[in-house]
């Protein structure tokens, strides 16, 4: 119900989007922090009564204050991060930002043309409020549209059809990994997988870690946790696991996935289509051989071709791919009666003379 109000509401623009408009979060910032000097001034106004207290003194605190934000929120660019990826970088220019404006405030109302002036105290006092008041509310919206965000994404997986899978390894790149499925439709990443025995609980980028040491482990923990696919970062990972975790999840109808490499990854997404279930070529440890097929059929044209094991499985199937290559002749040999005269029945009906 709460998705589809919020769907209503627009807020689906909000996933699909990469970011919110810059110059709208310098608006917001600006509304915030003239905001914040209201209320600052209010307070002081109340504690320190004073004749310069007018209406007037108040649209001039105001405007300095509307005009000085947006000086410092530019020189520090604090409206040009992405809010969802908020880092502590981030508060550090959003607090030098308000502190230089509060301090070049000091200075302004000094020039107030109307005197006297309120007490000093009075006047360090309303800008340290100004301050605390303004990160208050600053930190605030930024973290409310963080847990809106995240409220937004978790009823879109809930009702989308995605796949909830786990990541092998507790690695940087399996971390990383995590980090760029966080926003993915099509993929819930629910906790890290590793081969060892459980000591304790662990958790790594608020995923709990789950330990396997043998089929039986895989098999609880899909029965557990629901997972649709194992998801492996690295070629490498796989290879290691092909004898044991691969091994486990063929036989529990489990899917094996592995992720493009980074260099594939487009804007920091990671595509759908991207992420494949595993094939041989990735456990070989080598890359995949081709073949001509062309220099092969020049090579057995128009030739006496003599086959020896001909009925068995390798053989017969030798003789189907020799049929379809132009041969002059192809001669089989086998010790095996009944097979050796299904296959030449067999190779008569397919390839005519």
């Amino acid at each position: 119900m709460l998705y589809r109000l919020l769907s209503r509401l627009g807020a689906e623009k909000y996933l699909s989007s990469s970011y919110f408009s810059s110059w709208l979060i310098l608006a917001i910032d600006t509304v915030v922090s003239v905001f914040s000097t209201f209320v600052a001034y209010l307070l002081i106004r109340g504690l320190f009564p004073h004749p310069v207290f007018t209406v007037w003194y108040g649209v001039w605190l105001l405007a300095g204050s509307c005009v000085l934000s947006v000086i410092t929120f530019i020189l520090f660019r604090t409206f040009r991060s992405v809010i969802r990826h908020t880092t502590l970088r981030e508060v550090w220019k959003l607090g030098a930002a308000v502190l230089l404006k509060d301090v070049l405030m000091f200075v302004y109302v000094q020039l107030f043309p109307q005197s006297p002036l309120p007490p000093q105290t009075a006047i360090a006092l309303g800008f340290m409020l100004d301050v605390l008041v303004t990160l208050f509310l600053l930190l605030a919206l930024r973290l409310g549209m963080i847990i809106f965000y995240d409220l937004l994404k978790l009823n879109r997986t809930r009702h989308a059809n995605c796949r909830q899978v786990l990541v092998y390894g507790t690695g940087d790149k399996s971390v990383s990994l995590v980090t760029r499925l966080q926003n993915s439709p099509h993929y819930r990443v629910i906790g890290f997988l590793t081969y060892g025995k459980r000591l304790k609980n662990h958790a790594i980028a608020d995923r709990p870690v789950y330990y396997f040491e043998d089929e039986s482990s895989i098999e609880y923990l899909r029965d557990r946790v629901d997972i649709d696919a194992i998801l492996f970062a690295t070629n490498d990972d796989a290879q290691s696991e092909q004898e044991r975790l691969i091994k486990y999840c063929t036989e529990k109808s489990v899917k094996i996935l592995i992720t493009p490499p980074i260099d594939e990854v487009i804007d920091g997404k990671i595509m759908k289509q991207s992420i494949r279930e595993i094939k041989i070529e990735d456990l070989l440890g080598r890359p995949e051989i081709k073949i001509s097929m062309e220099e092969i059929v020049a090579n057995f044209k128009d030739k006496t071709i003599f086959v020896t094991g001909a009925a068995g499985s390798i053989g017969s199937e030798l003789c189907r791919q020799l049929a379809t290559f132009g041969v002059k002749e192809l001669i089989l040999f086998d010790n095996g009666e009944t097979p050796m005269h299904n296959l030449r029945l067999e190779l008569e009906e397919r390839y005519p003379a």
